[in-house]
This record gives C-alpha cells, sequence and structure tokens, in this order.
C-alpha cells in the first residue's frame, strides 16, 4: 500500500522523495542462501546457523547492504512498474551533504528526477557505512535523520515518518493506558518514557522524534510520525485527517482546536448520557 499512496500522491501532482532502509535485512538472506547454495549436502547437515549471522559493526554488515541493496530496489521497481511507475535510487552518506558541491549535485540529481515524473528511492549507502554507530557531532544517525537532513535541503512542505505504531505515545505503547499524543511540543520529549525499539531498525521512537524536531527546526512546514502498517495513512495525512503525531513550528493554534474538539465532544457525550437517565425515567 505504501507504493499506492505514493503513486496516487505523484498522480495528484505532487512531488514525492521515499527514504527506504531494509538493504540489511534482505541482504542478510540473500547472503545465507548464497551460503547455503555454495556447500555441499553434508556440509549443509553440519553447518550452524551461526555461519552468516553477524552482528552490527562486523565486516559482514558491508557484504548484506551491498547484496541487499540491488534485490530491495528490485522489489521496488517491481512494485512501481505493476502502477506504469519509474523508481530510481540514490545512495547517500554524510559527505553527501558536507561540501557546497555535493549538495548542489544532490539537488540538480533530484529535482531532474522529480521533473521527469520518477520516484527518487533514497537510503543511506550502508555498504561503506555498515552501521557503524555514530556520534552526536555526526550529519545525521539512521534513516529517519537523512529523511529529516533531505527535507531540509530540497525545502519540502511536509515528511511523514513511517513506524510500526500509531505514533509517538506518552508512554510506552504496550501499557494498557498508553495513548497517542495527536500534537508535539517541543521539549515534551524529555518527560517520554520509551519502550523497547524494533529489532528492524537503529533508532527507534527517540530517532524518529529527534528527526522530525530536526526537520521542523531546520524550516520544514510540518512532520507527521504515523503508522506505516496501515493502508490509506499517507492519504490521510495529506488530506489534513488526525493521523498520528503532528510535529509544526507553532503547536498552539493546533493544541487550540485539539482541546475545543474535547470539548465538544465531552458534551455531546453529557448529552448523551443524560437523554439516556431521562429515558429511563419514563
Amino acid at each position: 500500500h505504501l507504493v499506492e499512496d505514493i503513486v496516487k500522491l505523484q498522480r495528484a501532482n505532487k512531488e514525492v522523495i521515499l527514504v527506504s532502509s531494509g538493504a540489511v535485512g534482505v541482504g542478510r538472506n540473500v547472503i545465507r542462501r548464497q551460503d547455503i547454495l555454495g556447500k555441499s549436502a553434508l556440509d549443509r547437515l553440519h553447518q550452524t546457523s551461526a555461519s552468516v549471522q553477524a552482528t552490527p559493526g562486523t565486516s559482514y554488515n558491508h557484504a548484506f547492504a551491498a547484496a541487499g541493496q540491488a534485490n530491495l530496489m528490485g522489489i521496488y521497481q517491481n512494485l512501481f512498474n505493476q502502477l506504469d511507475t519509474t523508481a530510481s535510487q540514490l545512495l547517500l552518506s554524510q559527505a553527501d551533504f558536507e561540501t557546497k558541491d555535493r549538495k548542489e549535485n544532490l539537488s540538480t540529481a533530484l529535482e531532474t528526477l522529480l521533473g521527469h515524473g520518477i520516484i527518487p528511492i533514497v537510503n543511506e549507502n550502508d555498504a561503506v557505512t555498515a552501521n557503524r554507530g555514530y556520534t552526536p557531532d555526526d550529519t545525521f544517525s539512521d534513516n529517519d535523520g537523512l529523511a529529516a537532513l533531505l527535507a531540509s535541503q530540497v525545502q519540502a512542505s511536509l515528511l511523514i515518518i513511517l513506524t510500526d505504531v500509531d505514533g509517538v505515545y506518552d508512554m510506552p505503547p504496550s501499557l494498557p493506558d498508553a495513548q497517542v499524543i495527536d500534537v508535539f511540543v517541543d521539549g515534551q520529549e524529555e518527560s517520554l518514557e520509551f519502550g523497547p525499539k524494533s529489532t528492524r531498525g537503529r533508532g527507534g521512537m527517540q530517532a524518529k522524534i529527534d528527526a522530525a524536531l530536526r526537520a521542523v527546526r531546520a524550516g520544514v512546514p510540518a512532520v507527521c510520525v504515523c503508522s506505516g502498517r496501515r493502508a490509506g495513512t499517507i492519504t490521510k495525512v495529506i488530506c489534513g485527517e488526525t493521523e498520528g503525531t503532528l510535529f509544526v513550528p507553532d503547536p498552539e493554534p493546533f493544541l487550540r482546536r485539539a482541546a475545543m474538539a474535547d470539548a465538544a465532544e465531552d458534551k455531546i457525550r453529557e448529552q448523551a448520557i443524560a437523554a439516556r437517565a431521562g429515558g429511563r425515567k419514563l
């Protein structure tokens, strides 16, 4: 459904850039399969599953990324081709944002692709960075940070960060009283308690909040952190429906609007209770 939503936006004359991870995960399966094919039946019988189980920071991650990137793009190409849409690939590293000429080349490439109706698919060049780990001085630490940096670079009007939950919660989403924060206020992250991050990513929700705040502070008008598991989420965000957690430079108007909506809902609930009570008296 992600690809379908992107194509819908493009056909509505919106310019869309997709920042996608997944190459290392795909590549792990590619190399595991290749490892099996390259062994005899006897070798396969006695090998352990640890033969290609690398931990972040080991040399295997370079190979995982290189092997997986082609397969990941093949998946995207196939999906976009089914909808008569062309996709392209850009692999970026920190160096691409550190000099003026590289940033200009990046902007030119993106503008040209978008001008020809081609969807740019951007990923960190993990074959050379290999999930090596980062310090606070680094340009970006994961694809969430890359998306924020790219959004400010191209002066995007909206950044959507997809996750495996419905948005930013006020407490770990596994807790029964956890609620999605509709509008995020800068500084609110200091009081939040985060649950365990997904094993498929590097950053977790803290990284998504940091990326969203970074984008807004860099001039992106709005960022939405929302679920990538439900069909139509992106379309709902574009149409202005309440979905996920919204980050904006000035959240006060949105907070007032939400408070008015809550007050109206409370009044309707009170009227309904009163009506039911009156019905029982009759």
